[in-house]
């Protein structure tokens, strides 16, 4: 019987939680590069499209090419000798 009064008592305190009356959420927005692009687009439960929410331009102007060649290794212990 306390078991099932606990319980209730955290659903209660749940369901009267800050914000708990509103909607619950169907959706999800998810951002996906596209070129030069940003789009966000709003997708269901079960991933279906439901609609483009945003485009932007794509603050990073770097290629994958170009960020993978930033992953290198700088040998900085060359350029200082001790003298």
């Amino acid at each position: 019987m306390n078991r099932d009064n606990k319980e209730y008592e955290y659903q209660q305190f749940v369901e009267d939680a800050t914000g708990s009356k509103g909607e619950s959420r169907k959706w999800r927005i998810v951002s996906y590069p596209f070129g030069r692009y940003l789009v966000k687009l709003k997708l269901g439960r079960a991933n279906e499209f439901l609609e483009i929410v945003e485009i932007s331009l794509n603050k990073d102007l770097l290629s994958e090419e170009q960020k993978i060649a930033l992953k290198g290794y700088h040998d900085v212990g060359s350029y200082y000798t001790e003298e």
